[in-house]
């Protein structure tokens, strides 16, 4: 019998590879089942693998895509045994586990793929009808590690023990294929030879999303790379297309991914071994991001972005990895950095830089140069040019962009179905890329948008009572929906995730929104939201916690707070908002009036809320409850993104927070260990806030006030070439400490060298009252509105009595919505932007 080991479409369920060809090309995602296969003689498991040949990298289950899907799991698995020559075995197949994955967000086609193992245990006659031949074996796990040293160089070095192999990388190696074979058989057989119960597994994007947590160290190099969620998502995309159903990427899939890239196929196998940072043999998800972020144009190559690429361009010349660049492979870095810099290449003339550079570096061991010798040399600039290599020929997502063409064409998509828009604002400043990238669900629209863009049905019917929401349904639970198949609405609810979280009572930012209606109320532990027990059931005081989990709590508010930071890492520095709008000044922790304003504004919540919601910063210090204020608005930031805007004011500071109540509130409320993490969440998300909204084009909206011409030359288009993210504003960016700290100048008050300033620099003049930025005079407001073509500035930053004043001929507004601060007699107000007209509207929060 002969057996095939490639897979042909629907022609051949066959025995197939790891999830791609042995070439490591892109296939379509699809199920796949595979089908472990074992015989238990004298109490050893023995298994039906397919060893390696040197041209394939990997040991085999036989396997096979699921090619029809009316085909099915059952039996794609019962084609393979008949393949093999063992059509009606004694014991069907059993299901052993079912791993699925939830697809990104960019693939159109399909939510999930699966892969489906099934358990096939034979008889000893059984075993002996199979033809096994020169790769297709009978082995035991303990046999399987010993056939595998005979193809140690497939995984790199040489052969076990020589010169070229370290023994941790021979661990490593080893780990790898028990990695991959296991994965697949482990857990489908006891040690027994029985099949245990079957396991289901849900794996998700967001457990191999670079970002903060367990990846901090990774995340500034990927986000200098301007890899954010969706160009993970895309990279994610590909990633599976060339190593589902298993988990790693090995070498084959990776050196064909760079050839596609556009790598010189002399750079492949020195980037393989640069990537696989751990000698892992194969790399994760998370690898593969760091390994592209590497490797970018835009990425920067200073700080913790310099050294990790730095480390990374250590390993590409440390040819013979054994932890050390001898001087014929530093002489070899020396070479392309000569040839990208267009200086001599001749013989000599290398030899002798790089003999020069060589010593510059001190090294302990004359003839080689350790990974910290190299990092610290770089890092005191004592050898430069190494920011010239390793530059990817193009950026990642343009190559993906235009491969990705075929993979919608054979889903019978449009190419906009990929959503690779990208909003382009302003020119690169300092050390961050003013390049953002919309989410597929996240779209800022200007005024003028929604004129482009036809209407469509939502996914959800809403059940509405007496100002609450007592039922939600999606449109095709309701009879009738043969008519919605007809128009297409069945399909697009399917993939629209995001508004399927909206109104899922276990999606964390709705966990968090009815904690925080406990937390308001006196309700006793019954009433506790979405299983949160608490082990007293008498009444608590209003706005307290009384014995709620506060562990679950700070988990929960970590994973909000970062889900934000994301958001708002993708929006522009100044967003754009259209009316009807709600602007809202300081909160300053009053979490009371927050919920006054809900209650009368968005009681609904901001989906169902016929007007847009932005919030002008200071949400944190002088009141009582900042952590519940920040998590109220960070919960809904990422359950209407839309909707929802939050700007960054000047409390929005760690330096300020810790001279306030902030910093000591998250201490107190989550404990010594849970605090600060709580706390620096909260801080990171700070960090990535916008700092100015424009409504309709026409009015700008920020915390503190306007700024001088020597930022951009007073353009408002200068707010979206601010880096981000911003942890110290004050050095990091002059322009966004302006819009934070400045205020409008009371020209009647202001003393001769006051005036004076004014005068001598267009309107402007030092903020003596704060010790920082600047006051601005009612000439320079109206030139600024001139020169921007605006009517109106709404600012915050200033408690007023009436919780609004008017400012310089009008032009200028400043709102402050928390009422009684700091013990005053203040009013809280906002203002109402609808139909060409500002309303101020001040609320009664007794």
């Amino acid at each position: 019998m002969s057996v095939s080991m490639r897979v042909n479409g629907a022609a051949s369920p066959s025995l197939a590879s790891t999830g791609c060809s042995s070439s490591g090309a892109r296939m379509m995602l699809s199920d796949h089942v595979s089908v472990v296969i074992y015989f238990v003689v004298r109490n050893d498991v023995r298994f039906l693998l397919n060893v390696p040949s040197n041209s394939d990298n990997s040991f085999w289950v036989p396997n096979s895509r699921v090619a029809v899907p009316d085909s099915g799991w059952l039996k794609t698995a019962e084609r393979i045994l008949h393949e093999l020559g063992c059509d009606a075995p004694s014991q069907r197949p059993d299901t052993a586990r079912i791993t699925r994955i939830s697809l990104p967000a960019v693939h159109v086609s399909q939510q999930t793929i699966s892969h489906v193992t099934f358990a096939v245990k034979l008889m000893d006659t059984e075993a002996a009808q199979i033809m096994i031949g020169r790769n297709l074996k009978w082995l035991s796990i303990n046999e399987v590690m010993d056939t595998w040293t005979q193809f140690w160089g497939l995984f790199g070095g040489g052969p076990p023990g020589s010169s070229a192999a370290s023994n941790a990388g021979v661990s490593m190696a080893i780990r790898s294929v028990q990695d991959e074979l296991l994965h697949v058989i482990q857990g489908v057989v006891d040690a027994n030879g029985n099949n245990p119960a079957p396991v289901v597994q849900e794996l998700h994007f967001s457990d191999v999303l670079v970002g903060l947590g367990v990846d901090a160290a990774r995340l500034p190099l990927v986000e200098s790379a301007n890899l954010f969620e969706f160009e993970q998502e895309v990279l994610h995309q590909e990633f599976l297309m060339r190593t589902f159903p298993f988990p790693k990427l090995k070498r084959p899939g990776y050196c064909q991914f760079l050839i596609e890239w556009g790598w010189a196929k002399d750079q492949i196998q020195p980037m393989f071994r640069a990537s696989d940072a751990s000698g892992f043999g194969a790399l994760s998800f998370r690898d593969f991001v760091v390994a592209v972020a590497a490797t970018a144009p835009s990425a920067q190559h200073g700080g913790p972005c310099g050294e990790a690429r730095c480390r990374y361009i250590f390993r590409y010349y440390d040819a013979n990895e054994d932890g050390f660049l001898e001087f014929s492979e530093f002489k070899s870095m020396v070479t392309d950095i000569h040839r990208l810099k267009n200086l001599s290449t001749a013989v000599e003339d290398v030899e002798r830089a790089a003999h020069a550079s060589f010593l510059v570096f001190e090294p302990e061991n004359p003839k080689v140069l350790s990974l910290s010798e190299f990092l610290y040399g770089v890092g005191q600039l004592k050898f430069r040019g190494t920011s010239v290599l390793l530059r990817a020929p193009r950026p990642v997502m343009d190559f993906l962009q235009t491969v990705y063409q075929d993979v919608v064409d054979v889903n019978e998509k449009s190419a906009s179905d990929l959503n690779f828009n990208t909003v382009q604002s302003g020119d690169d400043v300092g050390n961050n890329r003013s390049r953002k990238t919309r989410y597929d669900n996240v779209r800022v629209l200007t005024p003028g948008d929604e004129l482009q863009q036809g209407y469509e049905l939502a996914a959800h019917s809403v059940k509405v009572r007496s100002g609450s929401i007592i039922n939600v349904m999606t449109l095709w639970e309701y009879q009738g929906t043969e008519t919605l198949k007809e128009t297409g609405v069945e399909h697009l609810g399917l993939n629209r995730i995001h508004s399927t979280d909206t109104f899922n009572k276990t999606w964390p930012p709705n966990v968090m929104i009815a904690s925080l209606k406990f937390f308001e109320g006196n309700t006793h532990s019954m009433m506790f939201p979405y299983g949160v027990t608490c082990s007293s059931e008498t009444p608590k005081q209003k706005y307290t916690w009384g014995s709620y989990d506060r562990i679950q709590l700070g988990k929960n508010l970590i994973y909000i707070a970062n889900t934000a930071r994301k958001l708002f890492l993708h929006e522009p520095r100044m967003v754009q908002v259209r009316s009807p709008a709600y602007i809202l000044g300081d909160i300053h922790g009053n979490f009371h009036d927050l919920t006054c304003f809900e209650k009368v504004f968005w009681h609904l919540g901001p989906t169902l809320t016929p007007a847009n919601i932005l919030f002008l910063g200071d949400y944190v210090d002088r009141g009582n409850m900042g952590v519940e204020v920040v998590a109220y608005l960070l919960s809904h930031k990422v359950a209407a993104p839309e909707k929802f805007f939050l700007l960054r004011g000047n409390h929005e500071l760690r330096s300020v927070q810790k001279m306030f109540q902030f910093h000591d509130q998250c201490f107190s409320l989550f404990g010594p260990t849970l605090g600060p993490e709580v706390w620096e969440a909260i801080n990171s998300a700070f960090d990535a806030m916008p700092l100015a909204g424009l409504i309709d084009k026409k009015i700008l909206c920020l915390h503190g006030g306007i700024f001088p011409n020597e930022y951009g030359g007073g353009l408002v288009d200068a707010i979206n070439t601010i880096p981000v993210p911003l942890s110290d504003p004050e050095k990091e960016s002059p322009l966004a400490w302006e819009i934070m700290w400045n205020d409008p100048a009371h020209e009647q008050a202001l003393t001769g060298n006051g005036l004076m300033s004014l005068k001598l620099n267009a309107g402007f003049a030092p903020n003596v009252r704060r010790g920082t930025a600047h006051v601005f005079s009612q000439a320079a407001l109206q030139a600024f509105l001139e020169r921007n073509k605006l009517s109106h500035v709404i600012r915050a930053h200033e408690v007023q009595q009436a919780g609004f004043q008017l400012h310089q001929k009008g032009r200028l507004l400043t709102v402050f919505s928390s009422s009684q601060y700091c013990g005053y007699s203040n009013e809280a107000a906002c203002v109402f932007a609808e139909n060409n007209r500002l309303r101020i509207i001040r609320l009664d929060t007794s």
